[in-house]
């Protein structure tokens, strides 16, 4: 399923290959292909998001998890070690910011800023972030709110797309400080060649740029949808952190027949303003990563249209929100397709052996475009293999 393996001897029909610490010998037609294939990895980076999507020759990013570099320290020593020891930089064709809560683009702040990367577009949801000190010209910690025949706040409006908008946001002043630092990275990367530009997605964009539905990897773009009547502004959802969640950039990926959708923290009234703006089925998949970490708030509404075979709960540790919540995890599993639906954890699949020594929960998928085969490492190898490997139904 796209994985290296390093040919020692070819004998025709069957080749002697080493891979993943052991050597032995494969039918060449049965298990071996020039093809990589689509690769998604859910990596743990503590409390927050992080998903590093692959396929031949194309890489995208979505989300990065909090401020601290469990990313950066995946992709740098890790993933992309081998082309950074060889004096490379590592091409990403979009990096996109699901929503500007710390635990998602926190950690994106390092790679953007770092040499060792260029970027294609960072792509975001325009829906910006300040602190108390904010400019006049907006009302609330997300930007400027619109009322509508004296009802309150009913909607946001973007405070930016472009690294020119990003230029002005910083002489304005009043940002939240990690989110200035965001920028700041970005206009760095850009001013010094590593990035080619910025711009704000929606709904009404139909695909991710350079991604459109005849390419190798449509990505949809689901969400943010606008609010009726609003001229591009997004709906207010109860409060601030509802309003930034609820209108988290919602992606839906195929490859061949196969669909994956990350949701960012949707919660309940984004949830049920999607479906009421997109036919139930719109969502279903094969793969989906849970909702906002795995909390209460949610939709059966929405479990029952995604309906997936396998769902990934992405959450960090030591943190009070008790994520992935029990309900969360029961109704993904009873709102799943198949007999035996399948529910990861990247906190679950996390373990300690001492303060020194920590097991990252990485949760894998890979896909030809009709197989998809999900794992997430063992504790400890088990004759020479390090995964604990699930193929998903073909079909219901």
């Amino acid at each position: 399923m796209g994985a290296w393996m390093n040919v020692v001897r070819d004998e025709g029909m069957w080749l002697l290959v080493s891979a993943f610490g052991e050597t032995g010998w494969v039918p060449r037609k049965e298990v071996t292909t020039e093809n990589r294939y689509l690769k998604i990895f859910f990596i743990d980076v503590g409390q927050g998001d992080g998903c590093l999507i692959e396929t031949p020759g194309r890489r995208v990013l979505v989300d990065g998890g909090q401020y601290r570099r469990n990313m950066y320290n995946y992709l740098t020593k890790y993933k992309y070690r081998w082309l950074i020891e060889r004096g490379e930089r590592v091409r990403l064709d979009a990096v996109i910011v699901s929503h500007f809560d710390a635990d998602h683009f926190g950690g994106l702040n390092y790679i953007i800023g770092s040499e060792h990367f260029e970027i294609g577009h960072v792509l975001h949801n325009g829906i910006a972030r300040f602190s108390k000190g904010r400019s006049g010209r907006y009302d609330s910690k997300i930007g400027r709110t619109v009322s509508l025949n004296g009802r309150g706040r009913t909607r946001i409006e973007p405070s930016f797309s472009t690294v020119d908008d990003a230029k002005a946001l910083l002489s304005a002043g009043g940002l939240m400080r990690t989110f200035e630092t965001f920028l700041k990275a970005v206009i760095g990367a850009n001013s010094a060649g590593r990035l080619q530009g910025m711009r704000r997605l929606a709904a009404s964009d139909g695909c991710v740029p350079g991604f459109g539905m005849r390419s190798e990897l449509p990505i949809e773009v689901l969400g943010p949808v606008a609010a009726p009547r609003s001229n591009g502004a997004f709906p207010w959802f109860k409060d601030e952190s509802h309003t930034s969640n609820g209108n988290s950039v919602v992606l839906r990926l195929w490859y061949g027949d196969r669909s994956f959708l990350l949701g960012g923290d949707l919660n309940t009234p984004a949830q049920e303003h999607l479906l009421a703006h997109w036919e139930a089925h719109s969502f279903q998949v094969d793969v989906a990563k849970a909702c906002h970490h795995g909390a209460s708030e949610f939709t059966t509404s929405f479990l029952e249209a995604t309906q997936p075979y396998a769902t990934v709960f992405s959450s960090g540790d030591n943190e009070n929100y008790a994520h992935p919540r029990a309900d969360a995890l029961g109704c993904c599993g009873r709102y799943s397709r198949g007999r035996r639906p399948l529910v990861f954890s990247t906190e679950l699949a996390r373990s300690h052996r001492g303060a020194a020594r920590i097991h990252y929960g990485l949760i894998n998928c890979r896909s030809d475009g009709e197989r998809v085969v999900m794992a997430q490492m063992l504790e400890k190898a088990k004759s020479g293999d390090m995964w604990d490997q699930y193929e998903l139904p073909m079909d219901g």
